[in-house]
């Protein structure tokens, strides 16, 4: 059963990581992202409605994962003249702070990290990975988003 997510649960889960880590939340109208100097998650509530529940905890403790254990949200020189190694980074970033979350939460966070990669490798392909589209994707993001996909330590099931 795919339970789409409600925004009093979210919210429950939203205070009670806040009181726990200190994290401010706040509402965005683009994609969900970190402030890490300043210790907050930008969320979009628009997912709310379109995701799965357990994707949308998985996006929040994805986020929070950057907050807790990424330590520069800096760009440097060479990302902002080559973008793509902004993604590269940010692939094993992922990498890197998921697999800490799991460490840290367990199943927690194990089943929702699972969940959040599947719905976003299934997204993906469906929106950008159609055969009118293929030949305009660059095959390293290609193959960055397997090796995101392949990298969850889960039960995963694409």
């Amino acid at each position: 059963m795919n339970i789409k997510a409600n925004r009093a649960y979210i919210e429950s889960l939203i205070t009670g990581l806040a009181q726990q880590t200190g994290i401010k939340f706040a509402e965005t109208n683009k994609t969900w992202h970190t402030d890490v100097k300043k210790h907050v998650l930008f969320y979009n509530p628009r997912d709310l409605i379109d995701y799965p529940i357990h994707a949308v905890k998985g996006l929040i403790l994805h986020e929070l994962g950057h907050l807790l254990y990424t330590t520069d949200g800096k760009t440097t020189k060479l990302q902002k003249k080559y973008p793509i190694i902004h993604e590269v980074y940010n692939v094993f970033e992922d990498i890197r702070t998921e697999s800490k979350l799991v460490a840290t939460m367990g199943e927690f966070a194990d089943e929702p990290l699972a969940e959040l990669t599947r719905t976003a490798f299934l997204n993906h392909i469906e929106n950008t990975l159609s055969l009118e589209n293929i030949e305009h994707i660059l095959p390293l993001n290609q193959v960055l988003l397997a090796i995101l996909a392949m990298s969850n330590t889960s039960t995963l099931t694409l």
